[in-house]
């Protein structure tokens, strides 16, 4: 093309050059992210639950959540992903994927929003009719017309926009790939049609804020019109959620859609895009949450549900919330309070936040106590963070009650946290014991599989800790008082206030906790002995001087955290709140927090030489490795294919394309079933969506990629990008195995033990083993990948595979790394032959219990049951064991991506076949659900032909 150049990969620009920056920014994105990630899933996990919410408009408040979620997913993670590795170009093809999965979240959401509005004018102006005209077979055709339309319009805007290459330049001034950027860099005949098809779209838009604005006000108007009170404020109570979320849409769209095009990168041109792309996703659930009464009821009846079973005992006053006591009485003195623990608050998350970066940033404290500090300093920040924005949102709203599921969790965190730390400060003394008195033999004792063998056991430990101590406290209820004499749920006040049983209980347990401290404090103190009277002996005053720098910050810790340990054990606990009190608690739950950082940044000359470098360090630090005994360094992978052949590379992708389409209908259809019949509603159903779920995530999280790979010929993928393939697919796997181990105790109980079923498999114990379920899976997962990309990769980057496979990893990962990966193997198949005898011994008594039924029927239900689940849990076994034990292919070949495809595909694309074929009340929800859509396509033509006919006649 008259010697042009095409550019197929693009260039995202950063607004800061420095690394620390970049980092931080990811850090930011991050924290957006989760929160947004959380206030989503905790709406559409709330309004799945409870069953008062089981209406229209919370149905379509769930799509929107959801939609909320995916828009701020296909943007963010990448963003984050970048500024924390440096890396700054986007392909083609992932360019237009980002595009259109963003433009089609939004074009679906403004037609939700348009849907919702019509369901409000209905339900307040026509409150008769609602039942007959919002049935569920409207709101089913609504969404699917909503994401049709939405589908449409994406695919004509980002076929519109790449339908030429691109010449001019490949540099967007941007994060992520925008569209007002793309327009800026194509070819003026693309910008034409573009203008015309935004021209169009503006007017659609127009038009649905018309029908939107006359509903509103028709809405209104009906409401003005109310006598009741009671139903005037339940109208403004649903409508002004929609109403508040309404407009930040459409502002945000406004800004993305009016707003200047940069030329280049600015501070004012990132907030702009993080406004309208994270800030509704992220704002959307507080206004839920804040504005809708019944979405904040349910929210309390899930907090509170389990703990009122108790209030029916012995005519007691069972106490389910706590009443937080203030120092003074005065709003003035609470809000300067709220001020003063917000400045100590952000003092210690900066402080803490820049030890963390500094560390992670700084090539030359990549070692093992750097190590344990950075953990002692993350722990400081959560520490502080558990309790002190509760606290700030208390002394200015002047709201002091606290839920018990909140004062539960408030409190495992604590002490979670403060038990992990003691336990790194132990690590550490004996880390600068080994580093003073034998530095010889240092590294080859302190490894890095040892430092994390280390802070794994620390968590274990607290976690062990936290998990009795927090137990023991709340396994009775409280009826003397709910009045806590302090700002936050501390220990001796719950103490105060709990049964004379559970203090009997909390007092053996701290007897054996003061053991096991004072145990540690004889080895802390052992330890820095020899290590002081190593240090006398040393004639070097410059070695005397650096191992005194080094030890001194870790015992300035050290003592801050014993002291502040003992006042909060020690401590006279108070019967009313006083100055001294408050100064008391804030001395052991704020200070050390604060302080620690001062001590490393003061005292520690390597950390005060890291902080200055990083104040005018502008370099990427990824190159660092590349001075390393002259390696080379590979940052992005090669995926081979089984042959060479374009036709038969595109005729794979298609083949992958349509297991990966009818793998997602497939669950899409289970899930669907499954929330939209309340037949369904019961926990088995519910475990079972959850693996529909994450049958749909594991197989989007590898073959998406390589359907893209297959037909556009790209065979490379970055080292970042692989990792969190990685991640993904280990993290849902993990999950998934965790949930059928609790499936297979659901049925154990649901047939052996029926009429204690409903007592022990409750809502909020399905939550548990769910959260359980995700957390265990997230440790697995995220101690796998950061074992196999701990250390860079020089053997060579050709994966034999389509997908960044584990043993592919392995097998081009350093000798260190496939050790500690051995270690991790070993420790974990002990656990999943540990789950796997469960199962097995839960399904043994399933079918002893089954042959002993002299009901038929009940026989049958039971079978229909277990058996898919059953087969599903082969299923997973057989591709769990071809994935472990298959051998390590050296080249591509046919059996090699068979293999593959039968752990990687197979189970998403069969699991809801063996559903819809085995289970009979899926299999009856299922033909509900067509008889509806029937029913209604057959109402609806028979409407249409008597019309024609009258018109006829």
């Amino acid at each position: 093309m008259d010697n042009l150049t095409v550019f197929t990969e693009f260039l995202l620009m950063d607004v800061t050059a420095s690394r620390e920056l970049q980092v931080l920014q990811g850090v930011l994105f991050l924290v957006i992210y989760l929160g947004a990630l959380t206030g989503n899933l905790l709406t559409v996990t709330v309004i799945v639950t409870d069953t008062h919410l089981h209406s229209p408009m919370y149905f379509f408040i769930s799509n929107v959540a959801l939609l909320d979620f995916g828009s701020i997913s296909v943007v963010v993670p990448r963003a984050v992903v970048n500024s924390m590795t440096g890396s700054k170009t986007i392909s083609l093809p992932e360019c237009a994927a980002q595009i259109f999965l963003y433009i089609l979240f939004a074009a679906v959401e403004i037609a939700l929003l348009v849907v919702m509005s019509y369901d409000r004018y209905v339900a307040i102006c026509h409150p008769l009719h609602y039942g007959l005209i919002i049935t569920p077979s409207l709101c089913s055709q609504a969404t699917a017309g909503s994401w049709a339309s939405g589908l449409v319009c994406s695919a004509v805007h980002t076929g519109a926009l790449f339908r030429l290459p691109f010449t001019k330049t490949n540099v967007i001034q941007q994060c992520f790939c925008d569209v007002p950027q793309i327009l800026r860099i194509s070819s003026p005949d693309v910008q034409y049609s573009e203008f015309i098809l935004v021209v169009v779209s503006i007017c659609f838009v127009l038009a649905c804020s018309s029908f939107i604005f006359i509903s509103y006000i028709k809405i209104f108007s009906t409401v003005v019109n109310m006598h009741s009170l009671e139903a005037y404020n339940k109208a403004i109570s649903t409508c002004t959620p929609q109403l508040a979320i309404l407009f930040l849409f459409l502002i945000s769209g406004s800004v993305a859609a009016l707003g200047p095009t940069a030329q280049k990168p600015s501070l004012k041109n990132l907030l702009t895009a993080m406004f309208y792309t994270t800030v509704p996703p992220f704002v959307n659930p507080i206004i839920y949450c804040l504005r809708n009464r019944e979405i904040n009821a349910a929210l309390r009846r899930m907090l509170n549900r389990d703990h009122g079973r108790w209030a029916a005992m012995d005519n007691l006053t069972i106490f389910t919330e706590f009443l937080l006591m203030d120092v003074t009485a005065s709003r003035e003195l609470q809000v300067l309070q709220g001020v003063l623990f917000l400045v100590i608050y952000l003092g210690a998350l900066t402080g803490n936040l820049v030890t963390v970066t500094v560390i992670v940033t700084d090539t030359r404290l990549h070692s093992p106590m750097y190590f344990f500090i950075s953990n002692v300093a993350l722990l400081d920040l959560t520490s502080i963070s558990v309790i002190v924005p509760k606290v700030i949102v208390k002394s200015m709203t002047g709201y002091n009650t606290i839920y018990l599921a909140e004062c539960t969790v408030q409190i495992f965190l604590y002490v979670l946290f403060a038990a992990v730390e003691f336990a790194l400060l132990v690590v550490m003394s004996y880390d600068r014991y080994m580093a003073i008195c034998h530095p010889l033999h240092y590294r080859l004792i302190i490894t890095p599989s040892l430092c994390s063998q280390a802070t794994a056991g620390s968590w274990a430990s607290g976690l062990v800790f936290s998990a009795v101590h927090t137990g023991t406290l709340f396994r009775c209820p409280f009826s003397k008082t709910n009045v806590i004499q302090q700002y936050f749920c501390d220990v001796p006040q719950i103490l105060r206030i709990s049964s004379p049983g559970v203090q009997f209980s909390e007092f053996v347990i701290n007897v054996i906790s003061v053991c096991i401290v004072l145990s540690c404090n004889i080895f802390i103190f052992i330890s820095y002995i020899n290590i002081f009277s190593t240090v006398l002996k040393i004639h070097s005053v410059e070695a005397k001087n650096k191992a005194i720098s080094t030890c001194t910050p870790q015992l300035s810790t050290l003592l801050l955290f014993f002291i502040a340990g003992s006042v909060a054990v020690l401590g006279p606990t108070t019967k009313k709140p006083s100055l001294r009190n408050l100064l008391t608690a804030m001395f052991y739950s704020m200070v050390p927090p604060l302080v620690n950082p001062i001590i490393y940044c003061l005292r520690n000359r390597e950390i005060n030489a890291a902080d200055q470098d990083a104040l005018f360090r502008m370099e990427i630090d990824y190159g660092r490795w590349a001075d390393v005994d002259n390696l080379t360094v590979f940052t992005e992978f090669l995926l081979m294919d089984v042959t060479a052949s374009p036709e038969l590379q595109v005729l794979q992708g298609v083949l992958f394309l349509v297991i990966y389409l009818a793998a997602l209908t497939g669950n899409l259809v289970t899930v669907t079933v499954i929330m939209t019949d309340t037949q369904l509603h019961s926990p088995m159903y519910f475990f079972i969506g959850n693996v529909a779920l994450l049958d749909l995530c594991s197989i989007s999280a590898i073959v998406p990629r390589a359907i893209i790979n297959f037909l556009t010929g790209s065979k490379t993928i970055s080292l970042a990008e692989c990792a969190a393939q990685m991640f993904l697919y280990t993290l849902f796997a993990s999950v998934e195995f965790a949930f059928l181990v609790v499936m297979s105790y659901d049925r154990y109980v649901a047939i052996c033990h029926p009429l204690h079923y409903g007592l022990i498999v409750t809502p909020s114990l399905c939550s548990q083993a769910t959260a359980g379920s995700w957390a265990s899976g997230l440790v697995y997962s995220a101690t796998n990948t950061v074992t196999l990309f701990r250390l860079p990769f020089t053997k060579t980057n050709v994966i034999q595979q389509y997908f960044c496979d584990i043993p592919q990893i392995l097998s081009i990962s350093s000798s260190d790394v496939q050790y500690s990966e051995f270690i991790l193997v070993v420790v974990c198949v002990s656990f999943v032959l540990a789950c796997v005898a469960f199962i097995f011994m839960s399904y043994i008594k399933i079918f002893s219990t089954v042959i002993k039924m002299l009901s038929v029927e009940a026989r049958n239900k039971a079978i229909s049951t277990c058996t898919p689940q059953l087969v599903i849990l082969f299923l997973f076994f057989i591709a769990g064991e071809v994935a472990v034990l298959g051998p390590i292919a050296k080249k591509p070949s046919l059996r090699n991506l068979l293999t593959a495809m039968f752990y990687s595909m197979v189970p998403p694309f069969v699991n809801p076949i063996i559903y819809c074929l085995r289970n009979r009340e899926i299999n009856a929800a299922l033909r509900r659900m067509f008889n509806r859509f029937s029913k209604f396509s057959v109402e609806n033509l028979s409407t249409k032909t008597k019309m024609s006919w009258a018109i006829g006649k």
